[in-house]
């Protein structure tokens, strides 16, 4: 276990708990949904599987699938996840690129990554 990669990642979220806090306030009474790829789409379990069992719909649906056959799905009341460890995974940013093109409202988005530059 790489402690020093845990301390760096705690520091890094402790910097961003007023994006978080935002988050929390959007995603409540939406519906919130996960997406990325491998270990990233992994990562989303535990966060749908909480909101769940509170009581708020978190459906997860992998990139490639959402990026080709569920775009249509996503309203501008749902709240997306998009989840990536570096965040220039083809399929999680098509994701994104294809809502910012289409025409009918896009979600709110937020992207999960290794660090805030991404």
């Amino acid at each position: 276990m790489d402690v020093d990669a845990i301390r760096r990642a705690a520091a890094g979220v402790a910097d961003q708990i007023h994006v978080l806090e935002r988050v929390a306030a959007i995603g409540h009474e939406r519906t919130v949904v996960f997406t990325g790829m491998g270990s990233s789409y992994d990562a989303c379990y535990p966060a749908s599987t909480y909101l769940a069992a509170e009581g708020i719909a978190a459906p997860m649906h992998d990139a490639a699938e959402l990026l080709h056959f569920r775009l249509a799905a996503l309203g501008a009341g749902d709240l997306l996840v998009l989840v990536s460890q570096s965040g220039e995974s083809a399929e999680t940013a098509g994701v994104a690129r294809a809502l910012r093109e289409r025409p009918a409202a896009a979600p709110t988005i937020v992207t999960v990554t290794n660090g805030t530059g991404n």
